[in-house]
Order: C-alpha cells, then structure tokens, then sequence
C-alpha cells in the first residue's frame, strides 16, 4: 500500500491532479512507486465535509480484481448513485455553503 501525504499550494495540487487526470485517461496510474492498471468503469465515493475548525474532501477509486489474473474485473452492471443517509459522526458536522456544487458534475 501506497499512502502519501503532504502540504501543497492550490496551483501545485492542481498541477498533481492534472497529472492524476492524464493517467487515468491512459489507464495506468503510478503514484510513488505504485502503478495500478485501471478498468473501464470503476466505483467512485466523493465525499466533501465541513466540521469546527476543518474542511475535508475525499476522492475514493475501487474496483474489483479478477482473482485468477489479478486484473481489473470488467462488469456490465451500471454503478448507483448512493442514496442512503450519511452515517452519523461524534462530531458535530457543520454545514459551509461554501461546499454547495462543489464538483458538481
């Protein structure tokens, strides 16, 4: 597993996105020393949260492995956007309309 972390200007995080953008066009995203092949549809989570004192936004990719090639595992099945409830938090999440339409694609 691969974890990076790290502080950045908005200009070099973009510049880092674009990046990311351009592999994922490309099917193959390396970070650090990871290279990851990646498939054709792939179950994506955003989440962007505003809490006291904190913003956050998460960008989650997963996918399937087919178990005998360990390649990613094609699927005809569309992905549903989830409509549950958040789950809830200890903390007391705050609502910053800063975060209406963020991303909104």
């Amino acid at each position: 597993m691969t974890k990076l972390k790290w502080v950045k200007t908005r200009e070099e995080l973009a510049a880092f996105l674009e990046s990311v953008v351009a592999q994922i066009k490309e099917g193959k995203l390396t970070i650090d020393k990871t290279t990851v092949e990646l498939p054709e549809k792939a179950e994506v989570e955003f989440e962007a949260e505003a809490r006291k004192g904190k913003k956050e936004v998460e960008l989650e990719i997963k996918w399937e492995l087919d178990e005998k090639t360990g390649a990613p595992e094609e699927t005809g099945s569309e992905i549903k956007q989830n409509g549950s409830e958040p789950e809830e938090s200890e903390e007391e999440v705050v609502h910053d309309p800063a975060l209406n339409g963020l991303l909104a694609l």
